[in-house]
């Protein structure tokens, strides 16, 4: 039974495909394994099939369970982020802005693209901010009657609204950019010199893990 036992481990990538399969394939996968069947009956073969499938099975339960306490750990530390760093306040940017972090990233936005020689229209703006085009409207609307940017009829498209940041909106937005890289230079040097890199790789892999989530059904 050993040395049979053996000649099915040995073979132990097959199984990893029925892993990937689920539990409703799982069984099948192993029934179509050759030498899975029992071979004439002998008792030691039937004992053998079912020490694999019971360890097959062990295996991807520990993965699922492995994957979800993976994910618990990572919700509890984005959201102890999120809390830690002021996020929550709507009326105030984390670097002590006063008003909403969308409106101080509207404007940074905008600085960013004019001084990059971009122009920028509400629809590229929403996209920009991850934010629906009403709430952008809304948001534009706002600063056009505080003076802090203005808006103009694109030449080709009567519907689309070309967004300029005013004389006033490019100080306020050049504050904002200072105050909250003042900000994040606080941060950094409060991260150990050999962790900061690591950092940043492993916010650049996280972020284009949020973004796959917007291609999904």
């Amino acid at each position: 039974m050993l040395q049979y036992c053996l000649s099915v481990q040995a073979e132990g990538g097959r199984f990893d495909q029925g892993i990937r399969l689920g539990t409703s394939n799982l069984a099948q996968s192993v029934a179509r394994f050759p030498g899975n069947a029992p071979r004439g009956g002998h008792a030691d073969s039937c004992a053998c099939n079912n020490m694999v499938a019971r360890a097959t099975i062990w295996r991807y339960t520990f993965g699922v369970s492995k994957r979800a306490d993976m994910a618990r750990n990572l919700q509890a530390s984005i959201q102890a982020f999120v809390r830690s760093f002021g996020l929550l306040v709507t009326k105030q940017t984390p670097c002590g802005q006063p008003m909403s972090p969308s409106v101080a990233h509207a404007l940074m936005v905008l600085l960013e693209r004019e001084l990059d020689g971009l122009s920028t229209f509400q629809h590229e703006l929403a996209e920009l901010l991850g934010l629906d085009r009403s709430s952008v409207q809304r948001l534009c609307s706002r600063l056009e009657a505080d003076g802090r940017i203005k808006q103009a009829p694109a030449p080709d498209d009567a519907r689309s609204r070309r967004i300029q940041l005013t004389p006033s909106g490019q100080r306020l937005a050049a504050n904002i950019q200072a105050a909250s890289l003042h900000r994040f230079t606080r941060i950094v040097d409060a991260i150990p010199a050999s962790k900061r890199q690591p950092l940043l790789d492993a916010l650049k892999v996280l972020t284009a893990a949020v973004l796959t989530l917007e291609t999904e059904p």
